[in-house]
């Protein structure tokens, strides 16, 4: 049998077991392997791509998604809804990374109504799931509900995080970068001064992050014809170089 029949059959003796368990020990089983999903799946940080742990999220990958449709099928109460929360926003961000975008606005949909029916939209869980779901429809050029969700992203996480908080910082750069694609210059170059403000004021910021940052605001300075500010954010980008390996710095001038 191959992996995938196997892992069906695996499935199918897991759905049945779940039928003969008491109501008590069917919440115990759902909250424990919540727990330890929660714990093997790699969690996603700040807004930065999860390529350096895609192996760990393949090996995991399918279990999660077993699990989540068991909830959807079963409607246990759990214990943590927001680490429930967190734990698909894990693996939706994983689902954009390698394109399978209508799995990810499936599971989306409805994690954004567990979240509404438990611990409310305006919450950090909330801003991950419209975060999420902008990226997504990023990616597929819907560039509208795109900015609208980050706008609600930024607008919860306003509310909430302190304003040098680096959560913040991610959500000013997806505003940013909306307004770039839709023409809004000025805009776009005020977002982007707030990413520059809060990422500098950490010094646990990736100097790769920060040329990204500083690479975001001269492209719209270029877009705006301001040439001697763009100019002199490339020079800024370029003061982080020296922190990079070979390999980054190499990465980074191609771009």
């Amino acid at each position: 049998m191959s992996e995938e029949e196997i892992l069906s059959v695996h499935r199918v003796v897991q759905s049945a077991r779940l039928q003969m368990l008491t109501d008590t020990n069917r919440q115990e089983a759902f909250n424990t392997t919540l727990t330890i999903l929660s714990a093997c799946f790699p969690r996603q940080k700040s807004g930065d791509h999860m390529n350096a742990d895609w192996n760990d999220c393949e090996r995991f990958f399918a279990h999660v998604l077993a699990f989540d449709t068991a909830v959807q099928n079963w409607n246990p109460v759990l214990a943590d809804y927001e680490a429930y929360i967190n734990l698909i926003c894990d693996v939706t961000w994983y689902l954009w990374e390698i394109g399978q975008y209508d799995e990810a606005l499936g599971r989306l949909n409805w994690i954004e109504e567990i979240c509404e029916k438990t611990i409310g939209l305006d919450t950090l869980e909330a801003a991950r799931v419209y975060v999420n779901r902008g990226s997504v429809f990023s990616s597929l050029n819907r560039y509208d509900e795109a900015g609208q969700l980050f706008q609600k992203g930024l607008t919860i996480r306003q509310t909430l995080l302190p304003a040098d908080d680096q959560l913040l910082g991610n959500s000013y750069m997806q505003v940013g970068n909306y307004y770039a694609s839709q023409g809004k210059i000025e805009e776009a170059i005020r977002s982007h001064r707030q990413v520059i403000r809060i990422r500098e004021s950490s010094p646990e910021t990736p100097p790769g992050i920060m040329i990204i940052s500083y690479f975001n605001i001269c492209r719209c300075l270029l877009l705006g014809t301001q040439l001697a500010e763009a100019e002199r954010m490339l020079e800024m980008a370029q003061l982080w170089e020296n922190k990079l390996n070979q390999e980054e710095s190499l990465y980074h001038k191609n771009g």
